[in-house]
């Protein structure tokens, strides 16, 4: 595999390995652990949108996909709107009074679903 498509495969596997490790990792580790995966996630997601606004030419990034420079700005969008909540999580899941999962489950659901949709 290209250096590209390594890139395209982590911007790809990141969000499920955080939904993975939402599922699996102890409660203790958690929020650090989400956190970490996103930050990761996110420099993966735009260091792949400034390959696609920086070479322009060049919009297959390997033979399974394809990002033009319109693809990277929504791309880069995405990596910094993911982000943003990611890192606004910790305190939003602290102040959480109520949930439609048990308390012992909520968070890890709240995660996996957020990176889910990422």
């Amino acid at each position: 595999m290209t250096p590209r498509e390594w890139l395209v495969a982590l911007v790809l596997v990141l969000p499920v390995v955080g939904v993975a490790a939402a599922a699996v990792m102890p409660r203790s580790l958690l929020t650090r652990a989400m956190t970490g995966i996103a930050v990761l996630t996110a420099l993966a997601a735009l260091a792949l949108a400034a390959v696609a606004l920086v070479e322009p030419t060049h919009r297959e990034l390997g033979r399974w996909i394809v990002v033009d420079p319109a693809g990277g700005i929504i791309l880069g969008v995405i990596a910094i709107v993911g982000l943003a909540s990611a890192l606004v999580s910790p305190q939003f899941l602290e102040a959480r009074r109520e949930s439609l999962f048990q308390a012992s489950r909520a968070d890890r659901i709240y995660w996996a679903t957020l990176f889910a949709f990422w």
